[in-house]
């Protein structure tokens, strides 16, 4: 049995040797990309509420899961188009927003 002096070097020596190990870098999105976490971020919303909005189309995003696994990307100019309006006091919904988008775009090609 250990005293507390003891304990509680063990527990350093442990700590020290965890924070020794390399953790693996996070999967980012391209840099025009962004992924559902980091849109629920920008947004204060659920991971669920951006994925239920890609999936519905209204919210414009890549499929780039496999199978009956979505994995979605938000293109990033969106995402900023849209935070610039509500920080520009700008009451839009997201389908409104999704729908100027795809009719920019259509325009541009």
């Amino acid at each position: 049995m250990l005293d507390q002096r003891s304990e509680a070097a063990v527990i350093q020596i442990v700590r020290s040797a965890l924070s020794q190990i390399p953790t693996a870098p996070a999967k980012e999105a391209p840099k025009g990309l962004m992924s559902v976490n980091e849109v629920a971020k920008a947004f204060g919303v659920s991971r669920e509420t951006v994925r239920r909005l890609c999936v519905t189309g209204r919210m414009p995003a890549l499929d780039c899961g496999s199978g009956d696994q979505a994995n979605f990307r938000i293109p990033r100019a969106f995402v900023e188009r849209a935070m610039g309006e509500v920080e520009n006091g700008r009451s839009v919904t997201m389908s409104d927003l999704t729908t100027e988008w795809q009719a920019g775009l259509a325009v541009a090609s």
